[in-house]
């Protein structure tokens, strides 16, 4: 089983934080996660500010743009298409959810359906 976390843009606001994110994931990897998670917390207890102000220690030299993300996902739902999977929504968040050779796709933060078809 694969699951793939797609934070597609669909906020212009957001681009700057999905850059300082792929920086972090340059340096942490698949300690991403926690870094997420404690992104969650300081949203919880003083909202984006307090986000950027982690984020804003990870930096690099390779900042993807507006177009690059952009392109990641066209090519992404080029991709799925060519597997006879439409994404007729784009959202933040999009679970892409690989099992046993069979491709589900959940757009938006609907847990209950990602747990159910992580559990079958």
């Amino acid at each position: 089983m694969r699951l793939v976390l797609v934070d597609l843009i669909v906020h212009p606001d957001a681009l700057i934080v999905h850059q300082y994110l792929h920086c972090a994931y340059k340096q942490l990897g698949n300690k991403t996660y926690d870094l997420l998670t404690e992104l969650y917390k300081a949203y919880l207890k003083g909202g984006v500010e307090s986000q950027l102000e982690i984020l804003r220690q990870y930096k690099c030299t390779d900042v993807p743009t507006r177009n690059d993300f952009d392109n990641g996902a066209k090519a992404l739902l080029t991709a799925l298409a060519q597997r006879g999977v439409p994404i007729r929504q784009v959202g933040t968040p999009t679970f892409v959810i690989i099992k046993n050779g069979t491709i589900n796709v959940v757009v938006g933060a609907d847990v209950a359906k990602v747990i159910s078809l992580l559990s079958r």
